[in-house]
């Protein structure tokens, strides 16, 4: 989903993600498997009071995220893979609507296997971050 450069505020949020693409994965990995939980970084957005009130008012669980480490969020390592891999490109993009395909194309290229993996090193990571007291880690 491509947001507006003049929709990203806490609203914004909770209109396009929250309550929109989000909620519907969320509520279907809910019911396939009886418990879900959205993992947010501590941006502003993720923190608005908004926010705050959309997922209280769904009971929609988070998982804690300590303030300042990217360590605990498997999609950084997804965002590098689609830089490497629209910098790789034959032709570099040049606008943004050029970018917004290459990122597309790009992204569904990347393999499951390697989202899952991602995944699949939650645990880890989050031993690791404990064992580090928050303070950044080798993920």
């Amino acid at each position: 989903m491509r947001i507006p450069s003049d929709q990203r505020k806490g609203v914004d949020y909770v209109q396009l993600i929250l309550a929109g693409p989000l909620w519907d994965y969320y509520a279907e990995c809910y019911d396939r498997m009886g418990a879900a939980m959205v993992m947010e970084d501590g941006a502003p957005v993720h923190r608005a009071k908004v926010a705050k009130s959309f997922r209280d008012a769904n009971a929609m669980a988070s998982i804690p995220h300590p303030p300042q480490s990217p360590d605990l969020n498997p999609i950084e390592h997804v965002w590098k893979k689609l830089k490497v891999l629209v910098n790789q490109r034959p032709t570099r993009p040049k606008t943004k609507d050029e970018l917004w395909m290459a990122l597309q194309e790009e992204w569904e290229k990347i393999d499951v296997g390697f989202i899952n993996a991602l995944i699949e090193s939650m645990p880890r990571r989050v031993q690791a971050v404990y064992e580090a007291r928050g303070l950044s880690t080798k993920y």
